[in-house]
Formats: structure tokens, C-alpha cells, sequence
């Protein structure tokens, strides 16, 4: 993620190499690829909840900082339990030398854990601002799309790219035959 942020790598070969140079294989491999991959189709939304949730807007955080939680709030809203995203989180921001951030990071993911039940309101001013971060898609594809096809078509396009990340997502949780 900090690699795909900072120099603009695409997700396909820096996953695949890092998780080579890590001995990631089988199960840990393909979590590390559902966490990074919901992780970058996410972000927008990933954002929208830092920005309500930490005093500080994500686009002013370090950028490993702001992947951190990124990566925590996607585990705890999409696939893993609460207590272990925190703990390993915290852990991993430590490892990475943020130890002044570990703090912030714990308090974010543990407002977010608190209240996932009751997320913060999606922007209500427009259609286009709320699918914009619901779908987390650019403000532009939105707009273009709803021209093109209208709200209702738009929003079921939109919908249907999430809900095609989930079905990856519940093939994964599947155990093995």
C-alpha cells in the first residue's frame, strides 16, 4: 500500500513481490491480497471515515500513517475481528517506527470498532457526493456515469462492483473441501 502511495506502484507486481520476499504463501498470501486489493477499492471511503473519526484530514497524514489506518478500518469493517485489526495495527505501526502514532492509530480503530454498527452519515448534499464515497469511485466517473445512464442505472452499476468484492471476499472465507 505505502509503495503503491508513495511512488504510484501498481498493486499487481508490488503485491506479488512483496509477498515473495516475505514468504507469504497459501491462506496469508491471499488475506494480504483481499487486505490490500479491498484496501485501494475502498479508499475513498477508507478516507471519508479517517477524515470523521481523526482530528487530522487523511490527505494531511504521513502517508504510511494513513495506510495504517486505512488497512485497520477496512480489517475491522470488512473481515476481521475488531480487538486483533487494532492489536496487530498498533503492532505493525510500531514495527514500521511510528511509535508517536500508535496512539492516534488505536484511538481511530477503536472509534471505529466502537461504533461500526452506526457508521458516520454518508454525505447527503448530492447523489454524486454520497455514491462517490459510498462506491468509492472518482467524483468524475460518477457524474459521467449518471449522465450517461441515469441515477437509478448508475447506483446498480456502482452497487454491483461492491457487491462483486464481497462474493471474492465469502469465496475466501469458504473452508477448504
Amino acid at each position: 500500500l505505502l509503495q503503491m502511495e508513495r511512488r504510484g506502484a501498481w498493486s499487481d507486481g508490488s503485491l506479488k513481490r512483496i509477498a515473495a520476499q516475505s514468504g507469504l504463501e497459501g491462506r496469508d498470501a491471499a488475506l494480504c491480497t483481499r487486505m490490500t486489493y479491498g484496501v485501494v477499492q475502498n479508499r475513498t471511503l477508507l478516507d471519508y471515515y479517517i477524515d470523521h473519526w481523526c482530528t487530522q484530514k487523511a490527505a494531511r497524514l504521513e502517508p504510511v500513517v494513513a495506510c495504517l489506518l486505512r488497512l485497520g478500518i477496512y480489517q475491522i469493517l470488512f473481515k476481521v475481528p475488531d480487538r486483533a485489526a487494532v492489536h496487530e495495527t498498533v503492532e505493525l505501526t510500531k514495527r514500521r517506527g511510528k511509535t508517536r502514532a500508535a496512539g492516534m492509530i488505536n484511538a481511530v480503530l477503536r472509534k471505529c470498532a466502537s461504533s461500526k454498527n452506526t457508521l458516520p452519515p454518508l454525505p447527503q448534499n448530492s447523489f454524486i457526493s454520497k455514491a462517490a464515497v459510498q462506491y468509492s469511485h472518482p467524483r468524475w466517473l460518477v457524474e459521467r456515469l449518471t449522465a450517461l445512464v441515469g441515477k437509478q442505472e448508475a447506483e446498480a452499476f456502482l452497487r454491483s462492483s461492491i457487491e462483486a468484492q464481497f462474493k471474492v471476499v465469502k469465496a475466501e472465507e469458504k473452508p477448504a473441501q
